[in-house]
């Protein structure tokens, strides 16, 4: 994107020829200085000083954000000596960029395209803000469908079903329509845009994936300097041997993907191995270091699973309790042998009460007082 002009305005220092603003990038509302794209405020800000001058807008882009579309439109509609022309495409949000001079200064490229459709937008919620969302984009379509039609002379029902259907336009369709009033014979720009994917109709000429699909699938004995710029490949004089070579290319890039995609799976199945392995082994020690504890008398049997999971969940600092705690004493009751035992203590007192001498006799005579209580119930 550091690389890639969002657009240019090329001027001559006599003050007397025309600007050429090069519009070839997506729409965007903000963010174009750090991401790249066309935003209203900076471009507005660099052809203001040209108000005055013959301006000639070449556009190239495949829309995008429509309030930023309409931004420009109203903007650009001000200027007294303004004319547009398609040097590539202007679909979506550009071609409303397109409609800012008069009729008579609108102009394409024979090869080039222009497509209209309806807002898009994007809600998450209950079916309140869904229907919100609904109700404002077709207040948007509204609103475009009535300056295409004023600006092209079409009734605004045409527009709207065109706008539904996501219309592609050929040179000779967009003037007959009135989107233009001439035709260029300039080759048309470059149109490999990454939007282009999002839309259900892209044209097979325009759709870059296809095109290099059918470069790697398909035999092609021989090509033109035009088929060629249309797939992006370049041009003078291409031949087939020119675009069998790129095909052999583009199957080794293809392999090496396929390849690297197999060792990225193969590595993530073996890494949930591991995983399972290195868990499966924690609780192996878990188990046999509280198995240990239990059977040296340093803790109760009726604790094992919870310290089994307490050293699972802390492996660094659970053996090192389980070291402090020492064998029950003579005449110690031990902990939890039994349901009368003192089940309201937390684990961590439990043990506490084992390793320390003071408490385990306090827990001693809470057994014993809680033991003496219910025998008198039994009874």
């Amino acid at each position: 994107m550091q690389e890639r002009e969002w657009f240019k305005v090329k001027a001559v220092d006599d003050q007397e020829g025309i600007v050429e603003v090069l519009l070839y990038d997506e729409l965007f509302d903000t963010g174009c200085e750090l991401f790249g794209g066309v935003c209203p405020a900076p471009f507005i800000e660099a052809l203001t000083p040209y108000r005055d001058r013959e301006i000639l807008v070449r556009i190239n882009s495949p829309g995008g954000s429509a309030f930023a579309g309409i931004t420009l439109y109203n903007y650009l509609r001000t200027f007294p000596n303004l004319s547009t022309t398609v040097d590539g495409l202007a679909a979506s949000a550009a071609s409303i960029v397109l409609l800012a001079a008069p009729r008579e200064r609108r102009s394409m490229a024979q090869s080039a395209f222009i497509m209209i459709h309806g807002a898009s937008g994007f809600a998450f919620g209950p079916a309140k803000v869904m229907e919100d969302m609904a109700a404002i984009l077709k207040k948007m379509d509204g609103s475009l469908a009535e300056t295409y039609a004023r600006e092209t002379g079409q009734p605004v029902d045409q527009i709207t079903a065109a706008m539904e259907n996501e219309t592609w336009m050929t040179g000779d369709e967009a003037r007959s329509k009135g989107f233009v009033s001439g035709l260029t014979d300039r080759p048309a720009a470059d149109t490999n845009f990454r939007l282009l994917e999002k839309f259900r109709h892209t044209p097979e000429r325009l759709n870059h994936n296809a095109i290099m699909n059918a470069i790697t699938q398909q035999p092609l004995p021989g090509t033109t300097a035009t088929d060629l710029s249309l797939c992006g490949c370049g041009g003078g004089g291409g031949t087939g041997q020119t675009l069998n070579g790129l095909r052999e290319e583009l199957k080794a890039i293809k392999l090496e993907r396929d390849t690297l995609a197999a060792k990225v799976a193969n590595l993530a199945v073996e890494n949930e191995q591991l995983k399972g392995s290195e868990q499966n082994a924690k609780k192996a020690r878990a188990q046999i270091a509280i198995d240990n504890a239990i059977s040296e008398g340093r803790l109760q049997p009726p604790l094992r699973e919870a310290m089994i999971a307490n050293y699972e969940a802390d492996e660094a600092r659970t053996p090192e309790a389980l070291k402090q705690l020492r064998p029950v004493g003579p005449g110690t009751t031990p902990l939890r042998t039994s349901g009368l035992g003192i089940g309201t203590r937390s684990l961590a007192e439990q043990i506490e009460a084992e390793a320390d001498p003071k408490k385990r006799l306090e827990l001693r005579l809470a057994n014993h007082d809680r033991l003496l209580m219910a025998s008198r119930t039994l009874r």
